[in-house]
């Protein structure tokens, strides 16, 4: 009996090319701009490395893929190739776009709760749609606050220079984060409202 090869997930390839591609624009960068560029290729392996240990195996595919190319478009695209001083407004957009990936992550996480209870009290109402997109709207907010939080701390103990030292860019970059999750939040409520007209218009 031949032995069939197992394929590889899609999520474990793209992992490991871009382990490979950011050693290797990690080694060229520290080879071209010296031991500043160290730090940013150091922190954008740990980065990929930490969501692939910690999330690999807890997220479904799309929402793990969704945070590892944020991250490579935040960490590499941004620190690594300097994106965020080349290209303007590109910090923006990425909070914008994390307000959008965060919604995603927080409606993964409020059904992954409920189907908790719903196996351990099976005969319980269901969350209504409106509470559950509720849910995730404010946890996207949530953790665009928190990384704000972050960002400050690290300025502070670190002697980073992530928010500018401005309140201005703080709040643009919450309120950038928010406005993609109240964005998400409208798109999900009109495309999952439509889908059920559609299911029980052909019942």
């Amino acid at each position: 009996m031949v032995n069939e090869k197992r394929a590889w997930p899609p999520k474990l390839v793209v992992t490991l090319i871009l382990y490979v591609v950011y050693l290797v624009v990690g080694i060229y960068t520290y080879l071209t701009e010296g031991v500043s560029a160290l730090f940013n290729s150091v922190t954008t392996l740990l980065t990929l490395a930490a969501i692939h240990f910690l999330l690999y195996r807890l997220l479904p595919n799309a929402h793990y893929l969704m945070i590892v190319f944020f991250a490579a478009f935040a960490q590499f695209g941004g620190m690594m190739l300097h994106f965020y001083g080349r290209i303007p407004r590109y910090d923006l957009l990425m909070h914008g776009v994390s307000g959008m990936m965060l919604f995603a992550v927080g409606d993964w996480l409020i059904a992954a709760l409920t189907s908790v209870c719903d196996r351990e009290r099976p005969h319980r109402d269901k969350i209504p749609l409106l509470i559950r997109i509720f849910f995730a709207m404010l946890f996207a907010i949530a953790c665009a606050g928190i990384w704000e939080i972050f960002e400050f701390a690290t300025d502070k103990w670190f002697g980073l220079n992530s928010q500018l030292g401005s309140l201005e860019d703080t709040m643009t970059d919450i309120i950038a984060g928010t406005v993609g999750a109240i964005f998400s939040a409208v798109v999900a409520f009109i495309f999952v409202t439509v889908l059920r007209k559609r299911i029980r218009s052909k019942e």
